[in-house]
């Protein structure tokens, strides 16, 4: 593996030399099989207030996901017969402009589901802040692709550095104010070709700002596994006196390649469209949707989705490594 040295990164290739791990995925399987989702991502809203320029978000997706879904959603995901234990209210908008955002964190809470949401946080002020907090939210991502104002305004479109940056420092301060080690905040980093120099910069500016950690993870992007042409796999990350960095979901250094999320896991629409995972949002239109949702939580109720042949003959063959078309495009399988 290559070392990380002075102001100079370099890629190794070494994620494509690994196998996909067949026994990884094996392992989860047979569980969520005979379960339900361990983790389930709930659409919160579909508005955003930036334009930013590697989202495939369209000016016209501005929907709230509605509280009464939600609430009946959260109270399928709330059952003995499944073994769901994470909810996150991320989608493909901004969260802070859900006006039940707090509601549904609470509710959250009360069913004893971990949460939390990735956020650009420009809309965090003081009041809705201190009331996330009381509402027990266990983590904050915080979208943050460069250290400098003039790439970060260019890539986060309608963003303002010097605001985003002030609303954390404050966020930081009431937060210890209260003496509550919740939520986690974590800066959330995706590198792109404009970005990929700047890993020390955006590794002090997390320190500065006094969060709790930094994640780099690299874009899932509609191409011909657009993810190759970014850098095949970061390395093994040292001399960071102890500061947690991480690489994709797991903390460094990473042994093996990632589990697939659709095994453990499903993303659901703001509509109630029940997909495999996640990535879909970031490659697929959303007109698109239907053509991979297994089902829809307005009408179905999410066991039954989760326990259909059809969705268990599709996870079989995740695990045999035969992957659905819009799988080429994620990085995250080859992540070692």
């Amino acid at each position: 593996m290559t070392i990380l040295s002075g102001n100079n990164l370099e890629l190794t290739k070494a994620v494509l030399d690994s196998p996909y791990s067949i026994l990884n995925n094996a392992i989860r399987m047979p569980l969520t099989n005979i379960a339900g989702p361990s983790y389930v991502q709930l659409e919160s809203t579909t508005k955003c207030n930036y334009r930013c320029s590697h989202c495939i978000r369209s000016p016209t997706e501005n929907y709230n996901m509605s509280f009464d879904l939600f609430k009946s959603i959260l109270n399928q995901l709330h059952c003995s017969r499944l073994r769901t234990q994470h909810v996150d209210l991320t989608g493909i908008g901004e969260p802070l402009l859900n006006p039940n955002l707090v509601s549904m964190v609470r509710l959250v809470k009360e069913k004893g589901f971990k949460t939390g949401f990735t956020t650009n946080f420009s809309l965090m002020k003081r009041p809705i802040a201190e009331e996330l907090i009381n509402a027990g939210i266990d983590y904050i991502f915080i979208s943050m692709d460069s250290a400098n104002k003039e790439a970060f305004e260019k890539i986060r479109i309608g963003g303002d550095f010097e605001k985003t940056l002030s609303l954390i420092r404050s966020f930081v301060q009431m937060r210890d104010e209260i003496g509550s080690s919740k939520p986690i905040l974590k800066l959330s980093v995706t590198l792109y070709k404009e970005n990929l120099d700047e890993i020390f910069n955006l590794v002090n500016l997390a320190e500065e700002l006094k969060v709790d950690s930094i994640n780099f993870s690299r874009p899932i992007m509609r191409g011909e596994e657009f993810w190759k042409s970014v850098g095949s796999s970061l390395s093994t990350w040292k001399g960071f006196s102890g500061f947690n960095v991480s690489v994709g979901r797991y903390a460094i250094p990473l042994k093996r390649p990632q589990p697939c999320l659709a095994l453990k896991g499903c993303f659901i629409t703001y509509d109630g469209y029940l997909l495999p995972c996640n990535s879909l949002m970031q490659i697929a239109p959303r007109d698109e949707f239907n053509q991979y949702a297994l089902g829809n939580l307005e009408h179905e109720d999410i066991y039954q989705i989760w326990r259909s042949n059809k969705y268990r003959k599709f996870r079989t063959l995740l695990t045999l490594g035969k992957r659905s078309s819009f799988c080429k495009h994620c990085p995250r399988p080859y992540q070692i």
